[in-house]
This record gives C-alpha cells, structure tokens and sequence, in this order.
C-alpha cells in the first residue's frame, strides 16, 4: 500500500506513494455526533454528516510539510513573488493574539522555535496561489515513471488527508 519515495531536487523531498485505490468510512454516525454537538462549536460538525464510504485513487503525498528552505529553494530558482510578499505584510503570532506587521513574509522565522533548523521548519504565510506554484514546479522534477503512472504534485484532498491521519 505505501511506499517510499525520494526526489531530489537539490533538496530532499520525501513522499509516501499510496499505490491503490483505498477505500474508508469518513464523517461521522449519529452517535459520534451528538458527543460532537456538546462541544464548544458544534455546527462545525454537522457538515461531518452522515458517515460515507468514500475511495480514493492512488496518490503521492509528502511526509512533512513543506520547509522553509524547500520553498526557499522554489522561490530562487523560478524567481517567484509569492501573495504575500506583494501585500507587504503579514500576520505573526505574539504568544497571545494575531497581530498584522509590516514586512513580514514566507522567509520570516520569527515562528520558528529556537535552535530548529530550518531545513525541517514548516513553511508558513503562503496563499492557496503560492503553494499551486510550487505543485507547477515540482512537477517539473516528478520522475517520469511517475508522472507515467498518473501522479502529480498538488494540494491532497479532504478524503486524502483524512485517510493518512487515520
């Protein structure tokens, strides 16, 4: 069912290839959603309704989110300008409260905890845009054999992420 791969592309990128159609139950029954509805936001979890067999074809997903200095390495070699490098600000966290700063951008590591390389810092700050870009790139670096076999770099869906939390 899943299998390693490795691309690299000056940097490593690591994959996990789910190599068949898998199928699960996903969303919630009756009795999962009355525990649901006693929490702080309950309409949030009505969508979760009713619990589906859902099939998902094979697909290809990262390990780890993508990191700074995977991005970094995007951003140098196609000179791209991400969304919020042309707002010319950004949000960062103060410990209590979002607030909006000048300047601030995907490269910013101020998030970043202490002493953590930012080879295996998460990148953070971009838009829906940026990280369909950074697909289009990559795909540019998908091995053939691959891209053969109908796998491509993009965004997973709500079913895929819900089966590899699972």
């Amino acid at each position: 069912m899943l299998k390693d791969i490795s691309i690299n592309v000056g940097k490593e990128f690591r994959f996990r290839a789910i190599e068949r159609h898998l199928s699960f139950d996903m969303g919630s029954d009756v009795s999962e959603l009355e525990l649901l509805m006693k929490a702080e936001k309950p309409k949030y979890f009505l969508r979760e309704t009713p619990k589906h067999k859902v099939t998902v074809s094979p697909f290809l997903i990262q390990e780890t989110p993508v990191t700074v200095v995977q991005y970094q390495q995007f951003v140098i070699s196609t000179n791209y300008v991400s969304v919020v490098d042309t707002c010319g600000s950004g949000s960062l966290w103060d410990g209590q409260k979002w607030i909006e700063k000048e300047g601030v951008s995907w490269s910013d590591t101020l998030t970043a905890p202490i002493g953590k390389a930012l080879s295996s810092v998460p990148v953070t700050r971009i838009f829906f845009e940026d990280a369909r870009k950074f697909c289009e790139w990559f795909n540019e670096y998908l091995p053939s054999d691959l891209r053969a076999q109908g796998y491509v770099a993009r965004l997973p869906t709500e079913a895929e992420r819900e089966l590899i939390s699972s």
